[in-house]
């Protein structure tokens, strides 16, 4: 199946093609006829398949450039991935050679500059929900013409922290929208929220083994536990590594990791939600550009990266199940790129890693550093 067929509009698809794009993936032909036809809806696919493009291009055809009024509001829980869907928004707005204005109001922004740009009155408009929510308080920004409310990692906008904000937007927006959920990954309780906010929805799960990159390499290496930094050094050399993340759980170890290895000698930077707007914007610009080599991140703070080239991600600690596997693995490998996949284990690890392979279209080849180079041992 193709765009055009998808019934995607011409002017929009030689604006893929600007971008190498040419052909849908999975998740986009599942959800651009829902959305084209109306339908309120809930797209799951893995990091990288696509999920901004599947609910942009259908709303792009839908907005009226000449009514001076929000159209569409995509809310989107980090202030990273609110400037990432705008930019993805403006991008294809400009080749299209469309008249669509387009506008991020992040919580990290100041707000006397956002109620300024108000006024161009964009068409589009993508937000982290505190902000928004602050702004309708402030009766800067009006939302009485939206037609269509976007959802985008429903999972974390629907947990505890940012629920009561998404429930007072959605009270603001007029009742007759369309509503779109997408996400990586739902839980059976983020499908109640979904299903009390919006009771007449379809959903659209793309299964892991489809969205699996066989350009992938995956490998675990066994390490003690106090060795772990040690060993993301020798693979930072023996694999010559100039653009890696490296995947950490608890976000209070960021620091200490980006200082040791920072003292090594290694080119770090950290990203977690606790930082300052300023410093998470230079630990992204720093990582993008190849100043920093190694980006260390929690899985919340990751969310929403769409940075190219990334030659590996590094688990300090083993995902806690393959959903997360792959949410973290689609980092990786994009634009048909390759990419490795190296896991840090201990002996106590080694059911997870038994379990990847099970639930996983993946073999986990057992890998070390020895003499500064990477061996790679072959399964029995």
């Amino acid at each position: 199946m193709t765009f055009q067929q998808l019934g995607i509009a011409s002017d929009l698809i030689d604006a893929l093609k600007t971008k190498n794009i040419t052909e849908p993936t999975q998740i986009q032909k599942d959800l651009i006829p829902l959305i084209k036809e109306g339908k309120n809806a809930v797209g799951c696919s893995a990091t990288g398949t696509g999920k901004t493009l599947s609910y942009l291009l259908p709303i792009m055809e839908k907005v009226d450039p000449e009514e001076a009024a929000a159209q569409v509001v995509i809310l989107a829980p980090t202030n990273e991935l609110v400037m990432q869907i705008q930019r993805e928004a403006e991008a294809l707005a400009a080749a299209s050679g469309r008249s669509i204005r387009t506008m991020g109001i992040a919580g990290s922004a100041n707000i006397a500059r956002q109620i300024d740009r108000l006024k161009t009155k964009p068409h589009i408009i993508v937000a982290s929900p505190g902000r928004l929510f602050e702004l309708l308080g402030k009766r800067k920004v009006s939302v009485f013409q939206v037609k269509t409310l976007v959802l985008d990692e429903v999972d974390r906008l629907l947990d505890d922290q940012l629920l009561p904000s998404v429930e007072k937007i959605l009270k603001a927006v007029p009742k007759q929208r369309q509503m779109i959920f997408v996400s990586a990954t739902i839980t059976d309780g983020t499908r109640k929220k979904v299903a009390k906010l919006c009771p007449d929805i379809t959903e659209k799960t793309v299964a892991s083994t489809a969205v699996l990159k066989q350009q992938i390499s995956h490998s675990y290496i066994v390490v003690d536990h106090r060795r772990r930094l040690e060993c993301v050094r020798k693979l930072y050399h023996a694999l010559e590594l100039k653009r890696t993340i490296l995947f950490v759980n608890r976000s209070y170890d960021i620091p200490m990791i980006v200082e040791k290895l920072n003292h090594h000698k290694i080119k770090t930077t950290g990203l977690y939600r606790e930082m300052m707007a300023a410093d998470r914007k230079k630990a992204l610009a720093d990582f993008a550009r190849g100043t920093a080599h190694i980006l260390v991140a929690t899985d919340v703070a990751a969310r929403g990266l769409d940075i190219q080239d990334v030659d590996c991600i590094i688990n300090l600690y083993p995902p806690e199940n393959e959903k997360v596997y792959l949410h973290r693995a689609g980092r990786t490998a994009r634009a048909g790129g390759e990419g490795r996949m190296i896991l840090l284990v201990t002996d106590r690890d080694r059911d997870l890693v038994a379990s990847y392979e099970r639930k996983l279209p993946i073999t986990l080849t057992k890998a070390l550093v020895a003499n500064g180079k990477w061996i790679e041992k072959q399964p029995k």
